[in-house]
């Protein structure tokens, strides 16, 4: 199964699409960071405890790089307090839009993967047309539910790791902190990628045909993402511009292989489900089969 999942992963130039779906994954970067300075400067208009962090921090670079750094950086923190709102707003707008078109390439590509023709040219106009409209309202769909999944997954995922750090003191759990830690990212990822490849394919597809993707996506998710922390250890020990600039290539390495291996599971559940249909009704390649 395997084998066959490769030779589909190559015939259907399934890496080429990957890596074009970094390149949405990068736009959509560009909002949540935006998004992130504007709470930013929310906290420290409406927050007492923000005030006071910031005076601090801004008391240490005075000392350390001097006075006129400090008042270059207070004013760009008065800017983001005056624009912080309009700038959440304006943000959260960029974050869902470019979170809905991120996934609607998804489903566009998935539907290559799965030799589905594109919507704008398969079946007569008014098929078309509610084809690409049922797309978009997935694709939405998704950025919403996906985006309360996210929240609650960090606040769950922050929660045990502070359990993990805690069983760390102990000197029988010692070990144990750093293998929870490693359990739980495998869950969470498996739980992700499953999500994806149950959603994200032109048919429906049933959870015993995208068990082995999903594991095989979550397993090459998090051996790649515990490969981060040993290269900031070994790479990231000086503060200088070429560490700052060196820091972006494993992030690139590990959004390339998540995109690498998402497609490669998706072939892979393709594989898995057309071995399960009966012989006489052969492979379903068009929007009727739906």
């Amino acid at each position: 199964m395997l084998r066959d999942a490769w030779i589909e992963y190559q015939r259907d130039r399934a890496r080429y699409l990957a890596v074009a779906m970094i390149y949405y994954a990068a736009i959509s970067v560009v909002p949540i960071l935006a998004l992130a300075l504007s709470t930013l400067g929310l906290a420290l208009r409406y927050s007492a405890t923000a005030v006071r962090v910031e005076r601090q921090v801004l008391l240490g670079i005075e000392a350390r790089f001097g006075a006129q750094v400090s008042i270059t950086i207070t004013g760009l923190l008065e800017t983001v307090q005056k624009a912080s709102i309009i700038a959440t707003i304006i943000s959260v707008i960029g974050m869902l839009v470019s979170a809905s078109l991120l996934f609607r390439q998804l489903r566009l590509t998935f539907r290559a993967v799965w030799h589905y023709e594109p919507p704008l040219v398969a079946g007569p106009v008014s098929a078309r047309v509610l084809t690409v409209a049922r797309e978009w309202v997935v694709a939405v769909v998704i950025t919403l539910g996906g985006g309360g999944l996210l929240i609650v997954t960090v606040v769950v995922i922050s929660s045990l790791r502070w359990i993990a750090g805690l069983l760390v003191r102990v000197p029988l759990l010692a070990g144990s902190g750093w293998l929870l830690a490693a359990l739980i990212s495998l869950v969470f990822a498996a739980m992700t990628f499953g999500a994806l490849l149950k959603v994200l394919p032109p048919r429906l597809v049933g959870w015993r045909e995208i068990w082995p993707g999903v594991l095989l996506c979550a397993v090459v998710w998090v051996a790649a993402s515990e490969l981060l922390p040993l290269y900031y250890r070994v790479f990231g020990e000086r503060r200088n511009a070429f560490s700052a600039i060196g820091a972006l290539l494993p992030m690139l390495l590990l959004v390339n292989i998540s995109s690498q291996s998402l497609f490669f599971g998706a072939e892979l559940c393709k594989v898995k489900t057309r071995r399960r249909e009966p012989p006489s009704s052969g492979a379903c390649e068009n929007d009727a089969c739906q």
